[in-house]
């Protein structure tokens, strides 16, 4: 690994910064170069772990502007995590932009973040398809440390979404389970089992042509079931991965009998968090694996009401205790699904302006009109007067008192953004905020307050308006949300 001389917070050479983000630091990830260094999509991609030797790293200094095996430059972090950190980096060849994963040197459990960070690559390839986030490559540098690219995703977590909304209409939490089953069928075929299906690890993003398209990322605690033959094991026995409150009873007993039935059950909280806002169960981890085992799963339109009760009773049999009484696979559970859409057309979930003349999304059947639409963060849409654009970078707010949160962004606009933090702070409070901006990268200190602020199952979801913004920081931003094609 090599450095750049830039300053800390600068972008590295020749960047243009893009605020997306796609699977793997709790949820971000990238693309770039090519899959392996011979087009073939096995290359780079060793069939089995380093030796823990081999994943020793010497002692480097990592940031913007440090060039991984000599080929990719990183450019900005888009999220810090469990798994490793995700760069924006640009492919110096051919300067896409993509997404860099890696296991930061004297990160606790660097070997096995390492091993885990290189099979996921290999889980990555094998459950290719649409709804699943691109593996473009993945290696070792010179210095010791792996890493894996990933397609760069513009678009929004579902998690930062439903801190906003905090529920979907019945049409928008359907179109996600249809492109998941979509995915882990897909997956599943192929010997690979997720184990972390949740809102923070789905993303929301479009395609070349502006559709809508649902990804899955983060195969970080996947299980590869050709590796298990092998003998190849990461995770010990009885170790619990995944998020307690996703998990099946199965699964958080750590018993051996597992199998893709756990990601229709993680699938069905998903979906269930969607309509609801909240988890079937939540608590420490000894009350949830408590209640999991012994309580019903409370009614989901004991929850919400609005919610068609075929689309309750697809939810509540993905969450069935015995693994026997859910779905077969993610192909019946696709098929109940599609049973609610007339005609196959899906919702659109991002916020998109509607041509003339164009209909609304399709409801769906039974859906009463008060459902059709799901509420919006109190006084927001009024307020706005600028397009925004979807863009993710870690941000720090700065209190009057002087106390510090840390967050993320997830969509900016001239007028400010929205940002995600772990907790609640007062609305009109004035703030000052620290992120990068969008295409410079640079690292500004601008004056915000904080217009409006939402609590969310974890966290709360806040609209922060920016005060007397610099022109050269409003010119950022303005370029920014138009290449982004900004609503």
């Amino acid at each position: 690994m090599t450095r750049n001389p830039v300053q800390p917070g600068q972008p590295a050479p020749g960047a243009e910064s893009v605020g997306s983000y796609s699977g793997g630091a709790e949820g971000r990830t990238v693309s770039s170069g090519q899959l392996g260094r011979s087009g073939n999509a096995s290359v780079g991609v060793p069939d089995h772990p380093p030796s823990p030797a081999a994943l020793q790293p010497l002692t480097v200094e990592i940031g913007p502007g440090s060039v991984v095996d000599r080929r990719y430059c990183l450019r900005r972090v888009i999220a810090h995590g469990g798994g490793g950190t995700v760069f924006e980096a640009e492919q110096m060849v051919s300067g896409r932009r993509v997404a860099l994963k890696l296991v930061m040197p004297g990160d606790a459990g660097w070997v096995e973040k390492g091993a885990r960070l290189q099979r996921e690559a290999r889980a990555l390839v094998l459950a290719q398809q649409a709804n699943v986030v691109q593996v473009l490559d993945a290696g070792t540098d010179a210095t010791g440390i792996p890493y894996l690219v990933l397609e760069l995703l513009e678009g929004r977590a579902l998690n930062g979404i439903l801190a906003a909304r905090r529920v979907l209409s019945a049409s928008e939490a359907v179109t996600i389970g249809l492109a998941l089953c979509e995915a882990l069928r897909h997956a599943h075929r192929r010997g690979v089992l997720h184990r972390d299906v949740k809102p923070g690890n789905v993303f929301i993003t479009r395609n070349e042509v502006g559709d809508e398209v649902v990804k899955l990322i983060d195969f970080g605690i996947a299980r590869v079931a050709k590796e298990e033959t092998a003998g190849v094991r990461i995770t010990q026995v009885g170790a619990i991965v995944g998020t307690p409150e996703y998990l099946p009873p199965e699964q958080l007993l750590a018993r051996e009998d597992c199998d893709h039935r756990v990601d229709v059950y993680s699938l069905g909280v998903l979906l269930y968090e969607c309509l609801t806002g909240g988890v079937p169960f939540e608590g420490s981890f000894g009350e949830i694996v408590l209640r999991v085992s012994t309580e019903p799963v409370p009614p989901l339109r004991a929850r919400n009401p609005a919610v068609p009760a075929q689309l309750e009773a697809v939810v509540m049999r993905a969450l069935a205790r015995e693994p026997a009484l859910r779905f077969h696979d993610m192909a019946e559970m696709a098929a109940a699904l599609e049973q609610l859409l007339p005609d196959g057309n899906r919702a659109q979930v991002l916020i998109r302006p509607q041509a003339e003349g164009q209909p609304p999304a399709p409801p769906l059947r039974a859906v009463t009109e008060a459902n059709q639409k799901a509420p919006a963060a109190a006084g927001f849409e009024g307020r706005r007067r600028f397009a925004r654009a979807p863009y993710v970078t870690p941000i720090r707010l700065v209190l009057p008192d002087g106390s510090v949160v840390d967050g993320r962004t997830e969509d900016i606009s001239e007028g400010g953004l929205l940002a995600l933090v772990p907790r609640r702070c007062e609305s009109e409070l004035p703030i000052q905020l620290r992120f990068a901006l969008p295409m410079t990268g640079r690292i500004v200190t601008l004056n915000a307050r904080s217009r409006w602020v939402r609590v969310a199952r974890v966290g709360a979801a806040a609209g922060l308006e920016f005060i007397d913004l610099p022109e050269d920081c409003r010119a950022a931003i303005r370029t920014y949300v138009s290449l982004m094609r900004g609503e």
